[in-house]
């Protein structure tokens, strides 16, 4: 299975014109044959409004055009999707991530739990749970931004039935002057966790500040896989995942069974 990472330019509060670069992105990654049926596809925090902290570019999310984009997106292409929209739901706003299948439905959704401090955790309310979904053999625990600052929040943890996840996803808006930082912090949660990590982030500006992409794709040993490639001007990295590989890493070095145990409070 492919995991491809689209670092899309987002056009400040212009969803129709993000909706159609994004389009544009995803064909040209199937044109190239990087990604095939049922492969999965992530596209940045807040992928069709930019960072948006304020109503009127936030949709309700009964009837958003965005997230029909991303239910019909993934049904004509047969493919999956990952990535959060600024949505309005009983009048409380939302940073929401959607993971949405190959057959056009949404698999889970995932409120972002750790809200930037200022402007974000003003205006949107905080999520409070993790969220896993289980897709083509493989868990994927499901982050936005900020949350990879916080080891505790996405702590592997086995289920009652015995079982790990093994991806965390995380879609962002990580500015130029932190990448150093997202740099430790993707390879810190993949090596804590044992787990495939994917940060997806954003390239250009809005009015707050500069993005400069710095997506990656690591494996459970800290270390970058993939390749970069180019989508007709829009950067993009392409990973596969491994799960002989790393079921065996996990049996031969297995450091999740001594983690602490704990209990997460709001």
């Amino acid at each position: 299975m492919n995991i491809a990472l689209i670092e899309s330019d987002i056009l400040w509060g212009d969803p129709k014109a993000n909706l159609a670069r994004n389009a544009s992105a995803i064909s040209c990654l199937l044109d190239k044959r990087a990604v095939a049926e049922n492969d999965l596809v992530l596209l940045p925090e807040c992928f069709s409004t930019g960072y948006a902290m304020t109503p009127e570019l936030v949709e309700p999310e009964e009837g958003s055009a965005a997230l029909e984009w991303l239910l019909k997106t993934a049904a004509d292409n047969k493919i999956a999707l990952f990535t959060s929209l600024a949505v309005e739901k009983d009048g409380k706003y939302y940073n929401r991530g959607y993971f949405v299948l190959p057959e056009g439905r949404v698999a889970a959704v995932y409120d972002k739990r750790h809200l930037f401090m200022g402007d974000e955790a003003g205006f949107y309310t905080a999520g409070d749970g993790i969220s896993l979904v289980d897709y083509c053999g493989w868990r994927f625990c499901l982050n936005i931004c900020y949350d990879l600052r916080f080891p505790v929040w996405s702590r592997n943890i086995k289920d009652k039935d015995g079982k790990y996840y093994d991806v965390i996803l995380n879609v962002s808006n990580w500015p130029t002057s932190r990448l150093d930082v997202s740099d430790l912090l993707t390879k810190a949660r993949a090596l804590e966790n044992q787990s495939y990590l994917f940060f997806c982030n954003r390239v250009g500006a809005d009015p707050l500040t500069v993005y400069s992409g710095g997506s990656a794709a690591v494996d459970a040993k800290g270390r970058s896989i993939g390749k970069r490639i180019d989508l007709d001007g829009t950067g993009c990295i392409v990973a596969g995942l491994d799960r002989l590989w790393l079921d065996s890493f996990r049996e031969y070095f297995p450091v999740l069974e001594d983690g602490d145990g704990f209990v997460l409070e709001k």
